[in-house]
């Protein structure tokens, strides 16, 4: 059974969800995985590294991958702010 992780950057819609009930539907073993915060991916990438498919589930624009919007505060202690870039990627992980 091949494996497949979801990373789901989403916060509008179940793209996600319905990317994940399509896969196991066709024999996939998925490993479902919501991001809501910038140290979330680093944590997700981590977790499937033994998966033979990484799924990135989002939207981008120039800036890059669109990143759910946190409160103020919670900013503080999370990695960076705003769109995630290959360059915020690259330092990230």
């Amino acid at each position: 059974m091949t494996s497949l992780s979801i990373l789901d950057l989403c916060d509008v819609g179940n793209e996600g969800l319905a990317l994940r009930f399509a896969a196991e539907e066709f024999g996939y073993l998925t490993q479902y995985y919501p991001i809501g915060a910038p140290s979330h991916i680093g944590e997700a990438l981590e977790r499937s590294k033994g998966s033979a498919v990484t799924l990135l589930c989002c939207h981008g624009d120039e800036d890059g991958l669109v990143m759910p919007e946190l409160a103020d505060e919670l900013y503080e202690s999370e990695p960076f702010r705003g769109a995630l870039s290959p360059t915020k990627l690259t330092n990230h992980i």
